[in-house]
């Protein structure tokens, strides 16, 4: 059955409005593709603070409290802990069910009972409680078995998460990522959107396994066999072959040092022209703005254009130079709406 993805800004965006609104939610996806760090960045944008559950290193006792005797011939479930905090919070609060498809049936059923009764043994929840949570699917080979349909029926909306190379891009560039991958992502997003898990013991491309191969790449860890190891055969052997593409570029100190005569990609080598693009972008500054885009004018106007939109996704200061306005000016008509952001 092909269910309907949702792009991972869109989700984000609609959980943001929906922990707003004190409604709950559930992010289901192949495992690496972002989903705790999008829920953590609704969170964020919601304004709200976080408590984070693992259901599936509970116990079925861990939603009910510790028992304790409470007189002679009593007792009761005493909670503690986050339990407790639940019931106590004061502030607009995400508690968040992290991998909850992995939870056994025993831990889903108490979960159930406080995600909609809002009760632990009797004892409320606060108003100020949001429940949201993340799981992988059943054929992700994740360890997901059953899931509780009463539990499903108690969420709000359930909302179907798909790879977003663009998404990844955006955040590759804010976190300062290897200008090869983000130059790849731009050059070959559908490799990594459509990236398949086999049954062997291998890795392939997913957001967090890019993630691993930029630390990899930035301690000088680049043959082949290293990237298989971080991102699987077909991913791999593309990537190499962009990174070939770098052989034919200039390093930036050149450009710097002579920007109309650095050496420029041979026409039609759409590879190379990323490569260019995303390695100026993951430099440029307001110092040296107006020497690289010198060399920009040069090639072909959207990846200059492409270039610069990095930079400014890196460093919003870069718009403050002089420089910066002036090549606002006279690329007005490529930016379109952009050129007023």
């Amino acid at each position: 059955m092909n269910l309907t993805t949702m792009k991972l800004d869109d989700a984000i965006s609609t959980a943001t409005h929906l922990l707003k609104m004190k409604e709950s939610f559930l992010f289901v996806g192949p495992p690496g593709i972002g989903k705790t760090m999008a829920i953590k960045k609704a969170i964020v944008n919601a304004n709200m603070a976080e408590m984070i559950f693992h259901p599936a290193v509970d116990d079925p006792t861990d939603y009910k409290g510790l028992p304790m005797k409470t007189g002679p011939d009593s007792a009761d479930f005493i909670t503690f802990g986050s339990l407790k905090k639940l019931q106590n919070a004061k502030v607009p609060t995400a508690c968040f069910f992290d991998d909850l498809g992995q939870a056994p049936t025993s831990v889903q059923a108490p979960i159930m009972q406080v995600w909609l009764g809002r009760e632990i043994n009797g004892k409320k929840v606060s108003p100020e409680v949001v429940f949201c949570g993340a799981t992988n699917r059943r054929q992700d080979n994740a360890g997901v078995g059953g899931f509780l349909t009463p539990l499903i029926d108690r969420i709000t909306m359930v909302m179907h998460i798909g790879v977003d190379a663009k998404v990844l891009r955006q955040y590759a560039i804010s976190q300062d990522w290897h200008p090869a991958i983000v130059g790849h992502l731009g050059f070959a997003p559908q490799l990594l959107e459509d990236s398949k898990p086999s049954r062997e013991i291998s890795k392939h491309a997913t957001p967090r396994s890019l993630e691993a191969l930029n630390r990899c790449l930035k301690i000088g860890m680049n043959n082949y066999f290293h990237l298989v190891g971080c991102v699987g055969e077909e991913y791999a052997a593309h990537f190499k072959d962009f990174q070939r593409t770098y052989l034919e570029l200039p390093t930036l100190e050149q450009i710097v040092a002579n920007p109309m005569k650095a050496k420029i990609p041979s026409k039609g080598n759409a590879g190379a022209y990323y490569a260019v693009a995303a390695m100026i972008g993951m430099s440029i500054n307001k110092k040296i703005f107006a020497k690289l885009t010198a060399y920009l004018e040069r090639i072909p106007p959207e990846y200059s254009v492409m270039s610069i939109k990095d930079a400014l996704e890196r460093d919003k200061t870069v718009r403050d130079s002089k420089e910066f306005s002036k090549w606002v000016d006279a690329h007005r008509d490529l930016l379109g709406d952009d050129s007023d952001d």
